[in-house]
């Protein structure tokens, strides 16, 4: 199994974050990564704004006490036989610390990935700040 692990800060409130990251499509907006998001059900649907087919992905666990989003995905053109994804907020004094945990295999895929979660994880926390 790889995993790939990613931290930053942000200086926007936990509290101005948390009600966008939480709902599965305005989260989803916070990366460039996805468009044409819809819900079905648990499950978020959307295009690869590189144009390389669709994702889904099931919504694992929102919890607003733990300010802590999961998924999984379960289709896409990558190929996972496993994939888990978790996005946490912390207060960090007047700041707040955005973690990203992504769990997948076959490992294969991780120097494909790597640079894509780099892009997409700076994305996220640009718009983050971008929200104060």
């Amino acid at each position: 199994m790889s995993a790939i692990l990613k931290e930053g800060t942000v200086t926007t409130p936990v509290d101005v974050i948390w009600p966008h990251l939480k709902d599965p499509i305005a989260g989803a907006k916070l990366v460039s990564t996805l468009k044409n998001i819809r819900m079905e059900g648990d499950v978020r649907y959307g295009e690869l704004a590189d144009g390389n087919g669709t994702v889904a992905e099931r919504i694992v666990s929102v919890n607003d006490e733990a300010h802590r989003y999961s998924f999984t995905v379960t289709e896409s053109p990558y190929g996972f036989e496993f994939h888990f994804t978790s996005i946490q907020l912390r207060n960090d004094g007047d700041k707040t610390r955005v973690l990203l945990s992504l769990d997948f295999k076959p490992d294969r895929l991780h120097d494909a990935l790597a640079p894509q979660i780099d892009a997409a994880f700076a994305d996220l926390l640009s718009n983050m700040e971008n929200m104060a």
